[in-house]
């Protein structure tokens, strides 16, 4: 799933007060030493992934939200910050074994405890370590199942006026 709910939809559009985004990036595979649950937002939190409550471990990440896309696939780089060596090593060690992809799902939540208001999921292609900070930059690939523009809601003031300054 890639749409956004219409809630989500309504906090892009307007951010109404009171409401905040929380990013939630997990990463699966057989070879991990635990399923990695990060978020961006400054406290940790619980939510639901895969139909179960998981803790969200802060940890910085930026998401690079995948460019238009017409050709059936969506692409995204994320880069995963001061993770240490070991978590890199485990990371790169899971990507080398070509049967057994590792899945990432990202998912925005605007409630602690709730579902996502949006899920992109997607396997990881290839791990780009950093030499020197701890880092890394995953690119992941997932089917755009609907072969339609990615993305497929475009905020314009005509259908959302309060986007006017």
């Amino acid at each position: 799933m890639v749409d956004s709910s219409a809630r989500l939809q309504k906090y892009y559009a307007s951010a109404p007060a009171g409401e905040i985004a929380r990013e939630g990036l997990s990463l699966f595979h057989s070879a991990f030493s635990q399923t990695w649950h990060f978020t961006n937002f400054p406290v940790e939190f619980s939510a639901n992934v895969r139909g179960g409550s998981v803790d969200f471990l802060t940890h910085p990440f930026r998401f690079r939200e995948p460019d238009s896309s017409t050709t059936g696939k969506i692409e995204v780089l994320v880069d995963i910050f001061n993770s240490g060596p070991d978590f890199i090593a485990e990371l790169q060690a899971a990507a080398a074994d070509a049967s057994d992809r590792i899945e990432m799902e990202y998912n925005v939540y605007l409630e602690a405890g709730a579902g996502a208001e949006r899920t992109i999921l997607l396997d990881v292609q290839a791990v780009s370590p950093s030499q020197s900070s701890g880092s890394a930059t995953i690119r992941a690939v997932g089917a755009n199942v609907l072969n339609s523009q990615y993305p497929r809601k475009y905020y314009r003031t005509s259908k959302f006026p309060g986007l006017r300054r």
